[in-house]
């Protein structure tokens, strides 16, 4: 349970910064296109306003150095002919490589926009001809793309520093956590033990008090509280070995036959319930996992069916495959539950008002959500039609 809230802890710390990280590079990429993008549009926009040229003197941008360092070229059309074509501050360019660009742009219809890595823009005349002006914007495209890339490589550096620390950190802040939690299932173990003596010693008292007085009501009585708390402190034990061990030594078992198995030892309940179980049973499913637990597993979900079920009605049990689980459901007919989902009677010692009269402790079902957690399956409980409450349980198959 403690590695499973860590390694929670970590995930969720990962997204958090990943999507700090995300957005903080994100936004500062974006404004960094948005702002070169700006830049080469007025530089265009200051070139087609005066006639395919940088200005001087008046109206010239200021610093002035863009007319040095610029490299563009124009073309005029009219009527879908070139009329004219200035490369001079252009060298990689020549007439003819003006002039199929600034035709094919004009003869698709684009008039604004990237081409390769020019940005253009027409803009039209008084004469009526179109005069596209072509700016290089090969260097600052570089440059946002290797800024681009190196802020990812950043990024990943960071996540992977990050990771490192929350690991650390993660062993440091849960350290308290698991102390505690270790401390509570070691009193909780030792305390089930402790206990196992007393009543074994009052069981043996109340075995002469009956030899002595016979069957009285309050021999029995205490009899009864006996196997109770008996029961109890068994099921405890189970509850916590099974946090604290969690995968065992794992062997490939038979689903199928074990399932037969719990149902037949239970038959005599079956009886005396006056409940019958219909069931069917796909054969030959195997799992890794521990036959006892899974022994376990079945017999707590079947007898609690049995205890929760209407009289005279029916268990419904069914194993079977699809794709790579296996999948096991136990339906039963109660009036004690409304439609929805009813995953809190997981809860230990959960037991609902309508439970008063039923025996248990309520960590019957809790116990059946651990056993199918160390198997790496999931369980989970509904109520459909106000009537009828399904446990199913997925549990992945050998390969």
């Amino acid at each position: 349970m403690i590695k499973k809230l860590r390694r929670r802890f970590i995930e969720i710390s990962m997204l958090s910064i990943f999507v700090v990280l995300f957005l903080i590079l994100g936004i500062i990429n974006t404004f960094n296109i948005i702002s070169f993008d700006r830049q080469q549009s007025d530089i265009v926009q200051i070139i087609g306003e005066n006639d395919g040229r940088f200005p001087t003197g008046i109206g010239a941008p200021e610093g002035g150095e863009e007319r040095f360092s610029t490299r563009y070229f124009t073309v005029i059309i009219g009527d879908g002919e070139i009329i004219s074509i200035d490369t001079t501050y252009i060298v990689k360019i020549n007439n003819e490589q003006a002039s199929e660009m600034a035709l094919g742009l004009y003869n698709s219809g684009n008039f604004d926009g990237y081409l390769d890595y020019f940005r253009y823009k027409a803009f039209e005349k008084d004469d009526g001809t179109l005069l596209y002006v072509f700016v290089d914007a090969k260097k600052g495209l570089e440059t946002s793309h290797t800024f681009l890339i190196n802020s990812i490589y950043i990024g990943i550096a960071g996540m992977v520093i990050f990771f490192g620390l929350v690991v650390c950190f993660s062993l440091v802040i849960f350290k308290p956590i698991k102390d505690s939690y270790y401390k509570q299932k070691l009193f909780i173990t030792n305390a089930s033990h402790e206990l196992k003596t007393p009543l074994a010693v009052i069981n043996a008292n109340n075995e002469i008090l009956e030899m002595e007085h016979g069957e009285e009501e309050w021999i029995k009585s205490t009899k009864k509280q006996i196997a109770g708390m008996d029961e109890l402190i068994r099921r405890l034990i189970t509850l916590s070995k099974l946090d604290e061990e969690g995968k065992k030594d794992f062997t490939i078992i038979d689903l199928s036959r074990i399932l037969l198995s719990a149902k037949e030892s239970i038959k005599s309940l079956e009886v005396t319930m006056n409940k019958s179980i219909q069931y069917s049973i796909e054969n030959e499913l195997f799992i890794k996992g521990s036959e006892k637990d899974i022994y376990e597993l079945f017999t707590l979900l079947i007898e609690n069916s049995l205890k929760y079920a209407l009289d005279n009605t029916s268990i419904e049990l069914e194993l079977k495959h699809r794709k790579k689980n296996a999948i096991f459901t136990i339906k039963n007919e109660s009036n004690n539950f409304k439609t929805g989902n009813l995953n809190y009677l997981f809860e230990r010692f959960y037991r609902s008002d309508n439970d008063s009269n039923k025996s248990g402790f309520g960590i019957g079902l809790s116990i059946a959500k651990s056993i199918v957690e160390n198997h790496k399956g999931k369980i989970s409980c509904q109520c459909l039609e106000n009537r009828y409450v399904i446990f199913t349980i997925f549990l992945p198959l050998t390969k």
